[in-house]
């Protein structure tokens, strides 16, 4: 869920751009093109919040890349030796209990937890959480909207006059509509309406409608129908519910609706004398009237809005030539594309932990030194029965497997060589998890910090001698990693 958040929080921040300047250019702009490509433009920029495509097309060329290690603030006093949560003391032998207390502050990542710290993976897991949570929220609330209001209409459905289905169906003939919705009549609502995404519905309120008026307004759903447009307004509410926290997607979607009934009643006048507009617009007027300013965002009204009326009227009575803008949309597409997918957000773990790594808990060998079958076994035995395979290694944690080395029996075969080179090489073919230590990213910072704790006991002399021995085995490896 983390990476899917951080996915349209990516995609918010950069189409944010886009809708400002489309909103911007369409104020000074707007005017020279037709509503119908004004409306195409909006639709792009929603379909694009849902579906980032810049993300899927093209690689990023600015990365933000977020880890998930800890910053310490404060830290309690740690007791050297324990190596975060108790390396040393995982370890099977006898030294576990030489141990000195000591107020060095230890470098800590999201395992380990201690005083006041600030965690970015738990910080965007949270975010993530209550993005999703208002995702839900945001959908629940239109959804019992929707079902709501379509209960009404059913609960309120009347037969539709002879007169007004006769008239429908000349409609539907002449915008050349062969399956046509089902046409009702409804008392429960104040404004026609088309409704329902498979089987949609248009409704008319129960008054009386001139046979002008009626033509205007079913026109009007018909071109709805057509064109699917009730799809187009689910597709903004699902655009609002990603985006809930985004003020400027509120603001796409509702130009998107109101560009998508400019551009209906522009194809409804297609072509249209003065006095057919005339006529349209006293439709228009007639039913604002009795409207009680209400909209639902998923169904597609004749009159949704007193304040989109007044654009509505100037648009009806606009005869300037416009520009069908068919470069403008390809060019919105391609903007989309290259500002979504020019920034990313990747999320790793820099020093700990690696998702596939199942293994949290070093090898626990059946024989030590510190047993009573070691003195029993020979040398080959021995070595079988330490033998750690390198499959297992590699589901090791980095630090699982760092004390798996440290408590090799047979560690200090790395100078029984000519050379400390000679030895390692060795080693690493008898022992698969010394090689694979070595190819971790984050060895090198936990024996640091193992080290580290040896050291800031005081002597190394004083220590017991199994420590003192460890610390000379692993010392050694710290510069090979550094190199």
């Amino acid at each position: 869920m983390t990476g899917l958040f951080l996915t349209f929080a990516v995609t918010s921040l950069t189409i944010s751009s886009v809708i400002l300047l489309t909103f911007l250019l369409s104020r000074l702009f707007g005017t020279r093109f037709t509503a119908n490509c004004r409306f195409k433009v909006w639709t792009v920029i929603i379909i694009c919040l849902c579906l980032p495509l810049g993300t899927m097309i093209i690689r990023p060329l600015i990365t933000v890349r977020m880890t998930s290690e800890s910053i310490v603030r404060t830290a309690e006093p740690s007791v050297p030796g324990s190596f975060e949560t108790g390396l040393v003391n995982d370890m099977p032998y006898s030294e576990q209990n030489n141990v000195i207390e000591s107020d060095m502050i230890i470098p800590v990542t999201d395992s380990y937890i201690t005083g006041a710290i600030f965690s970015p993976a738990a910080f965007i897991a949270v975010l993530s959480y209550i993005w999703f949570a208002g995702m839900i929220i945001y959908i629940s609330f239109f959804l019992i909207r929707y079902v709501y209001f379509v209960r009404k209409i059913k609960n309120t459905l009347l037969s539709p006059q002879k007169e007004y289905s006769n008239h429908y169906k000349l409609i539907c003939e002449k915008q050349s509509v062969t399956r046509a919705p089902l046409f009702q009549i409804s008392s429960g609502i104040p404004v026609p309406v088309m409704y329902g995404f498979l089987h949609p519905s248009i409704v008319l309120p129960q008054m009386d409608l001139s046979t002008d008026v009626l033509e205007c307004v079913l026109t009007h759903e018909i071109i709805h129908y057509k064109r699917k447009d009730v799809w187009l307004k689910m597709i903004c509410v699902f655009a609002r519910a990603l985006h809930w926290f985004n003020p400027l997607v509120y603001l796409a979607a509702e130009r998107c609706n109101s560009e998508m009934e400019l551009s209906c009643d522009e194809a409804a006048l297609y072509c249209a004398k003065d006095n057919e507009r005339i006529l349209y617009g006293k439709s228009l007027l007639y039913i604002m009237k009795h409207c009680k300013n209400q909209s639902d965002r998923l169904t597609a009204q004749f009159c949704q809005k007193y304040s989109s009326v007044q654009n509505r009227v100037i648009n009806i009575f606009d005869r300037k030539k416009k520009k069908q803008g068919k470069v403008l949309i390809p060019l919105i597409i391609l903007l989309c594309i290259l500002i979504g997918g020019s920034f990313g957000c990747s999320f790793g773990n820099e020093t700990i932990i690696d998702n596939s790594y199942t293994i949290d808990t070093p090898y626990e060998y059946p024989v030590t030194p510190d047993s009573k079958e070691w003195a029993e076994l020979d040398t080959s035995a021995k070595r079988e029965m330490c033998y750690v395979s390198l499959d297992t290694a590699k589901k090791m944690t980095t630090k699982a497997l760092f004390i798996t080395v440290l408590n090799y029996p047979y560690l200090a075969d790395l100078y029984a060589f000519d050379s400390l080179s000679q030895g390692l090489e060795t080693v690493e073919d008898r022992f698969p998890p010394l090689a694979e230590l070595l190819e971790r990213k984050d060895a090198y910072s936990i024996i640091s910090r193992y080290i580290q704790e040896c050291e800031s006991n005081g002597n190394i002399d004083d220590i017991d001698y199994l420590s003192k021995t460890k610390y000379s085995l692993v010392k050694p490896l710290l510069s090979i990693l550094g190199n």
